[in-house]
């Protein structure tokens, strides 16, 4: 093999390719992640970290944490936040936000549920997918209910914001 042998070949055919300082995670592949994001979000209300939301995510997936995955979920999280289905905001460390499911992301995740055919308990043949299909449907009619109710109270407003600028002209 000559000096300069190395250099000229392709590089899969090198004998050491170069080692990631993180190398990307293997998981199997899975549909619904925006949908799974946002249940988590709805079935358990109130402001979660990044890290919180990763460790419960790993924690129930049976999945150990690490680097490329916490920064691959921050980094969904944001697009969800941008996307208007959560909401963010900075915590007291120096790149920590906490975010939270906006009303835009509940009926996003009631779209998604019932385009993956998960909230009709009639489609699915165990016991545990009836099961979690009735809950799914619960939390759907409650977003709805709560929708309906805060459309209830903004058309009031604007009817008694209508009443009394007919009364100021």
């Amino acid at each position: 093999m000559n000096p300069g042998d190395e250099e000229m070949k392709a590089p899969q055919e090198r004998e050491h390719p170069k080692e990631r300082k993180y190398p990307f995670p293997t998981f199997p592949p899975e549909r619904g992640v925006k949908r799974r994001v946002l249940e988590y979000f709805i079935e358990n209300p109130g402001w979660h970290t990044t890290k919180g939301f990763a460790s419960d995510s790993f924690n129930a997936a049976g999945w150990e944490s690490s680097v490329p995955w916490t920064k691959a979920i921050a980094m969904r999280l944001l697009r969800y936040q941008s996307q208007g289905l959560l909401e963010r905001r900075r915590t007291a460390g120096k790149h920590e936000y906490e975010y939270s499911v906006t009303p835009r992301g509940e009926e996003r995740w009631i779209y998604l549920a019932n385009a993956e055919g998960l909230l009709y308990p009639t489609q699915t043949k165990s016991s545990a997918d009836k099961l979690a299909a009735e809950r799914r449907k619960s939390m759907a009619s409650g977003i709805l209910e709560r929708h309906i109710e805060m459309t209830k109270i903004q058309l009031e407003r604007a009817r008694i914001r209508r009443i009394l600028e007919e009364m100021m002209n």
